[in-house]
């Protein structure tokens, strides 16, 4: 630095490394891939040093169903005594099938609130209506939701996602036990848990040594591999994401959010509650601003005005 101090950078932001380190030293799987001068690099050249292969590039299909509506949310507000809680005011919002949107907005502006009103996590007194399928789920359960095939992926991946104690096996029985396959005359289905918990490690390329591993003993970016595989295969027709690869490396961020965009394509309604605007943009066909717990109406995300967008960031809302 200018001080004459000597700073040791770690991250696995590619461009957090090029515009803040003068050289980086590239680790994989514990070993030195080598020592480059950060100027002659580039975000993908890094991205090939880390992982040893070529990161895709994603495209988003900008088409869907604008008519099939999933999701609507109707003047949802709640109604908390605890100080530290950001209570919703009105909030409105429409998802429709194929549709990712995305929720942007500086950490504590209510994005654990809605999180928690969309899984019916907590004991606010709620006003409005939360509609699924036209269906009112105000006062369905969290299991009573995601037998209506509405999945979830918190921000809390250990204690809220999974339980670090447990094994792959008993994590999926958690989050399955509504499902008729893995419940047999009220006992466990063992045999088909355990082919179930094997496919996740599989087709999500989680780094684990067998189905029996604990969850606690896999790394950030593998866990949340194995709680993403586990809520896809559960066939959902909408998924609900809190900081999806927040905190993990780059190869496991470029894996999940593939995974997201080939999900709706499929057809599955998706919402993002993110902090990176990056992926949001990358990732979603709208985003719509969370500011003190008010959400702002939603802008496309094909041409969209940033200097708006950061203007509803910081609570100017048209």
């Amino acid at each position: 630095t200018s001080d004459g101090l000597t700073v040791i950078f770690i991250s696995h932001k590619l461009d957090e490394i090029i515009n803040l380190s003068d050289e980086v030293t590239i680790l994989r799987n514990g070993k030195v891939v080598g020592t480059f001068n950060t100027k002659n690099e580039d975000p993908e050249s890094l991205g090939f040093k880390m992982l040893g292969y070529k990161i895709p590039k994603l495209k988003q299909n900008k088409i869907y169903d604008q008519k099939d509506n999933i999701l609507q949310l109707v003047d949802v507000s709640t109604k908390s005594l605890d100080p530290f809680t950001t209570n919703l005011n009105e909030i409105n919002l429409k998802l429709s099938k194929g549709e990712i949107l995305g929720i942007a907005g500086v950490a504590g502006n209510g994005q654990n609130e809605l999180m928690e009103v969309l899984l019916n996590e907590n004991n606010f007194p709620l006003d409005g209506n939360i509609f699924y399928k036209k269906i009112k789920i105000n006062d369905l359960s969290t299991q009573d939701r995601k037998k209506l095939s509405i999945s979830y992926v918190t921000e809390q991946r250990l204690g809220h996602s999974a339980v670090p104690e447990l094994t792959l096996e008993e994590n999926t029985l958690l989050s399955m036990s509504h499902k008729k396959d893995f419940i047999i005359n009220d006992l466990i289905n063992f045999d088909y848990l355990k082919s179930f918990t094997n496919k996740i490690i599989k087709d999500y390329s989680v780094d684990a040594t067998s189905s029996l591993t604990r969850a606690g003993q896999l790394s950030g970016g593998n866990l949340q591999k194995f709680i993403i595989g586990r809520e896809i295969l559960s066939n959902p027709d909408l998924l609900i994401l809190s900081q999806p690869t927040w905190g993990i490396d780059v190869g496991s961020e470029s894996f999940i959010r593939k995974t997201i965009i080939e999900l709706s394509q499929q057809g599955v309604a998706i919402i993002i509650i993110s902090h990176d605007i990056d992926e949001i943009l990358e990732l979603c066909h709208k985003v719509s601003v969370l500011y003190e717990g008010s959400l702002s109406n939603p802008l496309e995300v094909d041409g969209i005005d940033i200097s708006k967008l950061g203007k509803q960031m910081g609570g100017f809302f048209d």
